[in-house]
């Protein structure tokens, strides 16, 4: 337990939000410092964040992503599964 710590498994939506290079840094500062995860991040001819996010909260993600990027990004959203957060001190 002391090597693992304590985690609570969130029931979350993977969700890829796409968007022209030049919103890569912005949102990606952003994201680091909000409450999603980054899944990862793919390159293309735009990029895409693949991102996780509790159920609950979905509504939020797209509200503060189009706000970020003054509503310049595309929607995805995948399947629901359960992921660990670490929740120890």
């Amino acid at each position: 337990l002391e090597d693992i710590g304590l985690v609570e498994g969130n029931l979350q939506a993977e969700i890829r939000a796409t968007m022209e290079y030049p919103l890569l840094g912005k949102v990606e500062n952003l994201l680091r410092e909000s409450p999603y995860t980054i899944k990862d991040i793919l390159y293309t001819d735009k990029v895409t964040f693949i991102c996780l996010v509790n159920e609950e909260d979905t509504a939020q993600f797209y509200e503060t992503m189009i706000e970020w990027v003054s509503n310049q990004v595309s929607f995805e959203e995948g399947e629901l599964s359960y992921h660990e957060v670490n929740i120890s001190n």
